[in-house]
């Protein structure tokens, strides 16, 4: 049996005809002249080639999702980066009150704290910290296998997540009763 692969474009999905709906999981669609072989002026223009296609509904929301986060998280970073426009053009911001703690290797933390082209990255994508110049620095109290202790953490304060991803963190960050 001959195995065919093929990646279907934006405009595939443009002319599919949807069929049905499967088990509250799969769209079923039938895709025409999926690769190209029908048409006018071809050598095949009488022969339609077609093809069943069943999509994953949950995948290709999560996809349309995550799509739509990124463009808004994107789009907000030029806008802050640019300058264009108010503020309210960047990334929305959900403030955290109080701010809630994070850890960080010390590594990390020192480097975040150090480099104000660091804080200004995260500004402009939406994380907001705490006054990074408070960090305390202390030992996990666990040492590697080789005897080293360079397992080494803090905490900083977040005062500021990017408002398209609020909800999603906010829900993993603060507990349920």
């Amino acid at each position: 049996m001959a195995s065919l692969s093929h990646r279907f474009r934006k405009n595939d999905l443009r002319h599919a005809r949807i069929i049905s709906q499967i088990d509250r999981k799969f769209i079923a669609c039938l895709f025409e002249d999926w690769l190209g072989i029908g048409g006018p002026g071809g050598d095949n223009s009488d022969r339609k080639s077609q093809a069943l296609v069943l999509i994953d509904q949950h995948a290709a929301d999560e996809r349309v999702r995550v799509e739509y986060f990124l463009k808004e998280l994107c789009l907000g970073f030029l806008h802050d980066q640019d300058k264009v426009g108010d503020l309210a053009s960047g990334v929305q911001v959900r403030e955290l009150s109080p701010p809630f703690p994070v850890l960080l290797t010390v590594h990390e933390a020192q480097q975040l704290n150090s480099s104000p082209h660091s804080q200004t990255a995260f500004r402009h994508w939406g994380f907001r910290f705490a006054d990074l110049s408070n960090v305390r620095f202390h030992d996990s109290g666990t040492d590697s296998a080789d005897g080293d202790s360079n397992a080494v953490y803090t905490q900083v304060l977040v005062q500021g997540i990017p408002e398209v991803v609020g909800d999603k963190v906010w829900a993993t960050i603060t507990p349920t009763n």
